[in-house]
């Protein structure tokens, strides 16, 4: 405790709190941690994030839909005339019409019978798991938030009353992808890369390179500047992969799980000024990568299971998160 105290009066005299008011809650915030810790060694948290602010169907949506809907929605099996394998086939809804009603999760069909009672012969998915906790509360959110698909369009088709996400704006302000990056798109995809155009215009990227064995990093720095997204979860990324990536300089979400990225690598992610998620769970990043974390300032959800974070790492990468 004498060792957590003499952390907390560091923390304070370099931040230079003033008042005791922001002192107490600091205190309240370390001795929460303290119990964390002390009571969740057998079960520690491995995720440091608020709730979830903006649901996008790629993330949050479409893996529900794929596990638990695709084998009696999907391309083999159409009950009640749905298919929820894509956006073009949600929007087209089913044999008794739309399943998503504007912005109404209560009165769109889609959550609405995820939501129902275990014991109510209409729940779906009719075989199988029902939808936890956290799937429902996506769905619900994603429908309030205006069920966007990633080009643009909302679950009922092109919305003027839907505003423009945040991928849609930034979109905007990029010029049109041009020949030399549809070269290289088309030979990154060639070589089994994922990629996937965003928003409204088409001119953003989300990259997966997570099941290949290499990349053509030449073509990635092609169009490093329209990447929003990016999956290197897979040994195949190493500190040089991810100075490629860390030259995105919209980059919002990353994943790192099980690559080989060292401490003195990650630091490249320093100039990351738009990330906002992070996943570095089953590598060999430790208590070292923290400082640089603590200066990423859009950053919010960060996993780090299996990793060689400390105890006394994970508490000041909280304490790094809550000052935001």
């Amino acid at each position: 405790m004498w060792k957590m105290t003499e952390t907390y009066v560091t923390v304070c005299m370099r931040r230079g709190f003033a008042d005791v008011k922001k002192r107490f809650q600091w205190i309240l915030i370390i001795a929460a941690t303290v119990m964390c810790i002390g009571a969740g060694a057998a079960a520690e948290d491995e995720m440091v994030t608020p709730p979830v602010k903006i649901i996008n169907y790629r993330d949050h949506i479409e893996p529900i839909l794929k596990r638990s809907c695709y084998e009696c929605h999907g391309e083999n099996k159409q009950k009640g005339k749905l298919r929820l394998d894509s956006p073009a086939a949600i929007r087209s809804g089913g044999r008794d019409g739309a399943i998503i009603r504007g912005k109404d999760p209560l009165r769109s069909a889609l959550y609405q019978l995820c939501a129902l009672d275990p014991d109510n012969e209409d729940i779906m998915p009719s075989k199988g798991d029902s939808l936890t906790a956290e799937e429902l509360l996506f769905l619900k959110l994603w429908i309030e938030q205006g069920s966007l698909f990633p080009d643009g369009q909302s679950a009922g088709g092109v919305s003027e009353n839907v505003p423009l996400n945040e991928l849609d704006r930034l979109s905007l302000t990029l010029p049109a992808v041009s020949e030399a990056e549809e070269q290289a798109i088309e030979a990154l995809r060639a070589s089994g890369v994922s990629i996937e155009m965003l928003g409204k215009e088409q001119t953003l990227c989300a990259v997966n390179c997570s099941h290949v064995a290499t990349i053509n990093q030449e073509h990635l720095r092609c169009i490093v500047a329209r990447i929003v997204w990016a999956d290197c979860a897979a040994p195949v990324c190493d500190d040089a992969l991810l100075a490629c990536f860390a030259q995105a300089p919209h980059l919002r979400r990353l994943h790192l799980e099980k690559s080989v990225v060292t401490n003195e690598g990650f630091q490249q992610l320093s100039r990351c000024l738009e990330l906002e998620y992070l996943n570095i769970s089953e590598t060999q990043l430790g208590d070292a990568i923290v400082p640089t974390i603590a200066r990423l300032p859009a950053l919010q959800d960060v996993y780090y299971h299996d990793t060689q974070l400390t105890r006394m790492g994970v508490m000041e990468l909280r304490i790094a998160l809550h000052e935001r």
